[in-house]
């Protein structure tokens, strides 16, 4: 018997023992708090009670005819453990979490994304009780669900013929674990732990998807957030809703949270059952237990069809009445009596505590006193009249709209349009409307009621009173066959107008004119510029879908944007915009077959594209694969220059700067990427960069994890610890949360860094990967350096082995210890890459130079002929130029003679695409180098020409030092005199902000020595500090 199955005996008969401790008449709701979310358990505890119970001398009783059912489960459950090590599609089994009734789940690799994921697999019986296709399509509809507070889910899919679907790893604790630790949880804790289940309940059911199982063990804690799981897995699991031919499963769900018409007629209820839901966790959490208990399962569906709830105060004394009040009204037996959505629940806790806090001091009025009375009835009506909630920026008011016309059966829009918008702003893209009942209510009361005279700030006070961050306001005018529909989108309180639109069509299509008024006024809202319009698509799903996209790319979920924006595109293949963000986040992420989709796509709708949108397009590298260094910076300074408004030109202007500048030599690359980084988010959140808070920082994720990257090394700590801050702030959870984090740590000092690192098991891998690389790179916090290297090398022994032989190899070089590449790394001898890395290593990297005469001579027989298209080509270009340049650093310029003549002429015919691009780039390099070499080497009077030329195609073509060319460059110019020339050129390294960092420690030290003969001290030392830090132990 396995442990699982061992621990799984240990709570049967853990909870029969004290179940039997019990009277009678307690046992059932121990049972039930015990075992729930586990009905097998429970079938199985209740059998042996239910023996123990009927039977006169239980010892005489033989236990296997009560035990027989568990022993066979048992049996079937432990052939169904998936062991560790089994693998399904890209996941891999590492233990085993738990397991309940009907499935286990799993800790597993996701080997494509390299992370840690959880998988519950259900068992057999249960794909054998659903349709696949069913359970598949329900699973793949709560995928869609985005929320902060929804758990998501990642993948599904089967093995074995058994169902299976893919989440996050959370780390924490349950609600059940909390309240099974404390029992009753403090009101402040309880009333956020509602408001954040609540916001994800409102944001599903705006979906149209029920929870169905709300209970404490769905919701879980992590870093004091609610996030709750299993979103729409009851439905899934549910044969019954599959197949109306079967009969649906009553008591699917758990009974202690169960609403009336859950469990009576499952298959038509709403977002109110899970309101219920909610305010039974509620009272539990106040409580301590649940409101409604009972000897059977039956007994507790009872109490909740029939019986009163409990007093909440009888047990917490100190509860506001108000509070116990929005608990009953939850709990009310039928769902038109409750609260409509979880909002308005969460709506009456807060005035119930406030209510609490700040009572208002009520004059004493003497019953019986008319006038006393009028007073204070007075009194409250003003006090109600200027009262006003707390404004929340995500929360739309819609104000009844004005008609004009000549149709007096258009009336109804005046308040219809309220419902109308209430319903087409329930979409995932920010705008949260208040419900179009608490709307008119508050109307009404404002303005008086109908045939009263409106104010025109009437609208505007009613998104203060609401609360309301945000206000529609508007007008129909109408004629016998068409309507002009115009809205307004104000801020609120200032009245600022944000956006504004105007649709006109037939009285018929009021629904299509609907969709495109607020896709109009989503889309301005989001920040897309009216002249873009155009591009927009007349789908509302392929709107919401390009609006996530939109919000996620800012937040830095690429692969989130990646699939809305794919997704719009599929609803609508004409929206050219969606496929131009499509291009534009697959860039990001170096996706280039979708990039192409994208671009074919938006090629196709480019009459519908604005003249920037156009000039992104040409610009990004996809259209000119391998552009150089100035290429790509001078691209995007012209394209800034032509669009100075356009915030994405601005990122990728910086991203230039900040990448290739050190490359092409720009002394200030730092500040200049900076200021366009700054320069873009400026544009991007219409706020001054000094006063961006981080409610107001839409800026994209990657810019500003540059922009933090680059406080940090101007050793600016006051924006590392605000800019961190901002990114946390939006993203709390992912790899680059993590990287925020030990910036912040790092800026902070010594005691902040050791808390860090204090769990270094719990941090992403990626994150890792991004701070070993960034200390590389910069030399900045190399007190870290060690102890990244070291973590990120066994993350990537543990889960990323194709990378790990050129991590070690520039591990080993650039740490100073080239003895023990071939004993603990032998380079493939038999690929060029092999013997190319060996003669180039022993030129620059301080490389063992035994055999490097035998791999030249190899190289020279690679090279040989004529060259060959593709890879073969490249390998033989790469042979002709490392054996040239070995033989011309050991002044035989011969060769490099016959190697400068044969370069430039070979490559049109043999290599085609891009792959001649890259290649014309790199033979243009290698023969300039070669030309340098041989002039200065013979001392020709042309060598200051040559070394020039040398110098700037090393700043043009040399993006990956996959030669070392300034390092070449500088050694020429330092045999020529002129060490300022050899400092700048050592000062270009290229591969900035890269992981594997060829040459680096060659870099340093020649640049400490250069620096210290030209006088420039601080230079001297920080570069001498770099390159001790790659070596710990000399």
């Amino acid at each position: 018997m396995n442990t699982t199955m061992r621990v799984r005996w240990d709570d049967l008969a853990r909870i029969v023992d004290q179940a039997l401790d019990l009277e009678l008449a307690n046992r059932p709701a121990f049972v039930e708090q015990a075992c729930s979310g586990d009905p097998v358990l429970r079938g199985e505890v209740e059998r042996l009670l239910a023996a123990a119970e009927r039977a006169a001398d239980f010892l005489d009783q033989p236990l296997a005819t009560d035990v027989a059912p568990l022993v066979s489960w048992v049996a079937r459950q432990e052939s169904q453990v998936l062991a560790a090590g089994t693998r399904f599609g890209v996941y891999e089994v590492t233990g085993l979490l738990g397991r309940g009734g009907m499935a286990a789940v799993y800790v597993a690799r996701d080997h494509k994304h390299h992370r840690t994921v959880a998988v519950k697999v259900f068992d057999a019986a249960v794909g054998a009780a659903i349709r696949r296709e069913w359970f598949l399509r329900e699973i793949d509809i709560a995928a869609g669900l985005h929320h902060p507070h929804i758990l998501p889910l990642h993948d599904s899919g089967e093995v074995d013929s058994r169902l299976y679907y893919v989440m996050p790893h959370v780390e924490g604790e349950s609600l059940r674990q909390r309240l099974s630790r404390e029992g009753q949880i403090p009101l402040a804790s309880a009333r956020r732990i509602v408001q954040e289940v609540a916001g994800a309940l409102d944001y599903a059911h705006r979906q149209h998807v029920v929870h169905r199982d709300i209970k404490p063990e769905n919701i879980l804690l992590q870093e004091g957030q609610a996030i709750v799981a299993d979103f729409g897995i009851a439905r899934a699991l549910d044969p019954g809703a599959a197949d109306p031919g079967r009969a649906a499963i009553p008591a699917l769900g758990t009974p202690a949270y169960m609403s009336p018409e859950q469990a009576t007629r499952p298959e038509g209820i709403d977002g109110r059952t899970d309101v219920y839901a909610l305010g039974c966790v509620l009272y539990e959490m106040l409580a301590g237990a649940p409101p409604f208990t009972g000897a059977t399962v039956q007994a507790i569906l009872e109490q909740h069809a029939a019986s009163p709830v409990p007093s909440l105060r009888g047990v917490r004394p100190d509860l506001p009445l108000a509070l116990e009040q929005a608990v009953t009204r939850a709990l009310q037996k039928a769902a038109a009596d409750r609260f409509a959505t979880a909002g308005e629940l969460v709506d009456a806790i807060d005035a119930a505590v406030a209510g609490r806090v700040t009572r208002p001091r009520l004059r004493t009025i003497a019953v019986g006193t008319a006038v006393a009375l009028g007073a204070a009835v007075a009194l409250l009506t003003r006090a109600e009249r200027g009262k006003t909630a707390e404004r929340d920026a995500t929360l739309v008011a819609i104000a009844p709209f004005r008609v004009a016309a000549a149709d007096p059966s258009l009336a109804y829009l005046r308040e219809g349009m309220v419902d109308l918008l209430a319903t087409k702003l329930g979409t995932e893209a920010g705008a949260r409307p208040v419900n179009p009942r608490s709307t008119l209510s508050a109307w009404h009361r404002l303005t008086g009621g109908d045939g009263q005279e409106i104010a025109s700030d009437a609208p505007l006070r009613l998104a203060q009173r609401l609360g309301a961050g945000r206000l529609i306001d508007g007008s129909v005018v109408g004629t016998p066959g068409d309507l002009t529909l115009s809205a307004s989108l104000l801020r609120s309180p200032d009245g600022r107008t944000v956006a504004t639109a105007s649709v006109e069509g037939s009285v018929d299509s009021l629904s299509r004119l609907l969709d495109r008024l607020v896709a109009r006024l989503l889309t301005i809202d989001a920040g897309v510029d009216v002249s873009r319009l155009p591009a927009m698509s007349t789908s509302l799903p392929a709107l919401r879908a390009f609006l996530a996209g939109r919000t996620a790319f800012r937040r830095g979920e690429l692969d989130q944007a990646f699939r809305e924006f794919r997704n719009a595109t599929v609803l609508d293949s004409t929206f050219a915009l969606a496929a131009f963000e499509l291009v534009h986040v697959s860039l990001w992420l170096d996706w280039g077959d979708d990039a192409r989709r994208g671009l074919r796509l938006a090629e196709a709708g480019r009459s519908r594209l604005s003249r920037e949108d156009l000039a992104l397009l040409a610009a990004w590298p996809l259209i000119t694969r391998f552009p150089t260094g100035p290429e790509l910076i001078g691209r995007w300074r012209a394209a800034a220059e032509e669009f100075p408004d356009r915030a994405e030109i601005w990122y990728w202007l910086g991203d230039a700067y900040y990448h290739a500048g050190r490359g092409v030599g720009l002394e200030d690359r730092l500040g200049l990427a900076q200021q366009a980084f700054q320069r873009g988010w400026a544009l991007d959140s219409a706020n001054t960069f000094e006063s961006l808070a981080p409610a107001h920082s839409p800026v994209l994720a990657e810019p500003l994890k540059h922009m933090v990257e680059i406080a940090q090394m101007k050793h600016d700590t006051a924006s590392v610890l605000r800019l961190a801050r901002i990114g946390l702030s939006t993203d709390s959870t992912r790899d680059r949360a993590w990287y925020f984090r030990w910036h912040q740590a790092l800026a902070l000092g010594d005691s902040a860094r050791r808390a860090f690192w204090a769990d270094s098991d719990r941090i992403d891998a990626k994150a890792v990967e991004k701070i070993s690389a960034f200390i590389t790179t910069s030399g900045i916090g190399s007190q870290d350096w060690l102890r990244a290297t070291r973590l990120d090398t066994r993350n990537e022994e543990n889960g990323r082995p194709g990378v790990t032989a050129e991590s070690h190899l520039t591990g080993l070089l650039n740490g100073g210890r080239p003895h023990e590449v071939y004993r603990t790394l032998p380079l493939p001898d038999d690929t060029t890459w092999g013997v190319v890395g060996k003669v180039m290593g022993a030129l620059y990297w301080e490389q063992d130079t035994n055999g490097t005469g035998a791999a030249v001579r190899r190289l020279a027989l690679i090279s040989h002929g004529h060259l060959r298209s593709g890879r073969a080509g490249m390998q033989q270009l790469r042979a002709l130029c490392t054996a040239a340049i070995w033989r011309a650093a050991h002044a035989d310029f011969a060769d490099a003679a016959t190697a400068i003549g044969r370069l430039p002429h070979a490559i049109p015919a043999a290599i085609s695409g891009w792959d001649s691009i890259r290649a014309t780039q790199y033979a243009s390099l290698c023969a300039a180098l070669l030309d340098a070499m041989r002039a200065g080497g013979l001392h020709l009077p042309d060598a200051p020409v040559k070394l020039a030329s040398a110098d700037e195609a090393a700043r043009t073509y040399n993006a990956i030092e996959s030669v070392p060319a300034n390092l070449i460059v500088a050694r020429l110019g330092e045999a020529a005199g002129n060490l300022d020339f050899a400092l700048r050129a050592v000062r270009r390294r290229a591969g900035d902000a890269a992981k594997f960092q060829p040459y680096l420690s060659t870099f340093l030290r020649e640049e400490g020595r250069l620096a210290a003969l030209t006088g420039d001290t601080v230079d001297a030392i920080g570069a001498y500090q770099h390159f001790l830090m790659l070596r710990p132990n000399p």
